[in-house]
């Protein structure tokens, strides 16, 4: 375990802070000048304050090893490549509500299968029309640029 926690270190720490040896390449090879350079090597700083916020909150409400768990769960599931199946990280329960009833783990495993959300809940939990708007304006938005980027 304390291996594991080193490399998670160790990773974390070139992310974040190798980061910044980028900037004249950015510089140089990218046309970007060096207040814009700058600005994307302390991105992942930038991510990473409202992260340890959230982690702290978490820590302190579910306890760090639940949150420890919850985090190399996600890291190793975003590091898939490829998921030709359902992944699911048992989540759910994280959240205060939802459109269907939790299905709480069993011996390690989740149930798969089809999901029906419950009519009342979709309406008691539904967003305002103006900001169901902005989501779908946003989607609208975004498409063409993730399409662009997958090729």
């Amino acid at each position: 375990m304390l291996a594991i926690a080193l490399s998670a270190t160790l990773f974390a720490n070139v992310f974040i802070n190798g980061v910044a040896f980028l900037i004249p390449t950015l510089h140089a090879d990218f046309g970007l000048d060096l207040a814009h350079a700058a600005l994307i090597s302390a991105m992942p700083k930038f991510g990473m304050v409202p992260t340890l916020i959230a982690w702290g909150y978490l820590a302190d409400r579910a306890g760090e090893r639940f949150v420890l768990w919850v985090g190399s769960a996600l890291t190793a599931a975003a590091a898939l490549p490829d998921l030709s199946h359902a992944c699911g990280l048992g989540t759910g329960g994280l959240f205060l509500e939802d459109v269907v009833a939790c299905t709480p783990p069993v011996d390690g495993y989740l149930a798969v299968g089809p999901v029906t959300p419950d009519p009342a809940r979709m309406r008691a939990l539904a967003v305002a029309p103006d900001r169901r708007q902005w989501w779908i304006d946003r989607v609208r938005d975004c498409h063409p640029l993730l399409v662009a980027s997958t090729g």
